[in-house]
C-alpha cells in the first residue's frame, strides 16, 4: 500500500507512462472527469512486476488479496471499446464454455462477478510469465477488466501525486508611520499659547520670541519681521498685534523691571 499523508483527490494522481484514455481493449474510465480514469488489471500486476521484481504469481496473489475487500465490487469495472465503461456485475462470467450448438451454458457463480474474476486470475495468471503472455483458454475473459485508478494508488502507490502548489501571497506594502518633526521652541510657543486658557509670559517665553526675530532678521532681504511674527502667532485664534507680542517680550526679559504680567 502506498504511504502518505493524506489521501489525494481521484483528479490529482499523475497518471504512470504509457497510460491513456483509449486502451488496447476499450476507453479506460467510466466518466468524463478525471475521477472516473481507470487501470487495466493485467496492466497493474505487470506494474508490481516491473517496479517491486516480483514475479507474476506473487503480484497477481497481491492484487486479489486487496481484492477480499467487502466494498471491493466497487472499485472494478468493464472497459469497452467505443464506450464507457461499466461496473462488473455478478453476471459477467470469466470461464470458458466451448459452443454447443442448441445449448446456452449454465453459468457457475463461483466463476462470475469479483469472486469468478480473483479465481481466474490466480488460476490462469498466477502460473503465466505474465498476463499479456497468457496463452490459457478464457484468460482473454480478464482483458477488459479494469480498477479505479484512485484505488490502485491509494492501495499499490500506481502512479503519482502533483506536489502542492504553495501559495505565495504578495507582501503587503510597509508604510512607513509619518515622522513628526519636533516643534521648534517659537512653535511649541505659539501652541502653548493657543492651548493654555490664562497664556502668562516668562522670560523664558519673551527669550523664545527673541531668538526668533535675530533669526529671522538675520536672513538676507529679510523685512516685516515682527508683523510676519505676530501673523503667525495669531493663526491659532487667538490674535496679537506686533506692538502686544513685542511689548510682552520687552516686559518679560530677564532684564526687565516687570515679569510675568503680561497675558495675550
Amino acid at each position: 500500500m502506498a504511504d502518505s499523508a493524506r489521501t489525494p483527490a481521484p483528479g490529482e494522481i499523475i497518471p504512470v507512462d504509457g497510460w491513456a484514455f483509449k486502451g488496447e481493449h476499450g476507453h479506460m474510465a467510466f466518466e468524463t472527469t478525471k475521477g472516473g480514469r481507470l487501470v487495466r488489471l493485467a496492466d497493474l500486476v505487470q506494474w508490481l512486476m516491473d517496479t517491486e521484481g516480483l514475479p507474476c504469481g506473487m503480484a497477481v496473489d497481491d492484487v486479489c488479496q486487496n481484492l477480499q475487500a467487502p466494498d471491493a465490487t466497487t472499485w472494478l469495472y468493464m472497459v469497452t471499446p467505443g464506450k464507457m465503461a461499466r461496473p462488473l456485475t455478478g453476471k459477467d462470467d470469466f470461464s470458458w464454455h466451448p459452443i454447443i450448438v442448441g445449448r446456452d451454458p449454465e453459468p457457475d457463480p463461483a466463476h462470475c462477478g469479483i469472486a469468478g474474476a480473483v479465481h481466474h486470475m490466480r488460476s490462469l495468471w498466477g502460473y503465466s510469465a505474465s498476463p499479456s503472455e497468457c496463452t490459457y483458454i478464457g484468460a482473454n475473459y480478464l482483458d477488459p477488466l479494469a480498477i479505479r485508478m484512485d484505488k490502485s494508488h491509494e492501495l499499490w502507490g500506481w502512479g503519482s501525486v502533483a506536489a502542492p502548489v504553495a501559495l505565495v501571497l504578495p507582501l503587503a506594502p510597509v508604510v512607513a508611520a509619518a515622522v513628526v518633526p519636533p516643534l521648534s521652541a517659537w512653535e511649541q510657543l505659539i501652541k502653548d499659547r493657543n492651548d493654555e486658557e490664562r497664556f502668562l509670559w516668562s522670560p523664558a517665553r519673551a527669550l523664545v520670541v527673541q531668538a526668533e526675530e535675530t533669526r529671522l532678521k538675520a536672513v538676507s532681504g529679510a523685512k516685516g519681521v515682527r508683523k510676519a511674527m505676530a501673523a503667525k502667532m495669531s493663526e491659532g485664534g487667538k490674535p496679537i498685534t506686533p506692538q502686544k507680542l513685542f511689548e510682552a517680550m520687552r516686559e518679560n526679559l530677564p532684564n526687565a523691571a516687570s515679569k510675568g504680567k503680561a497675558t495675550g
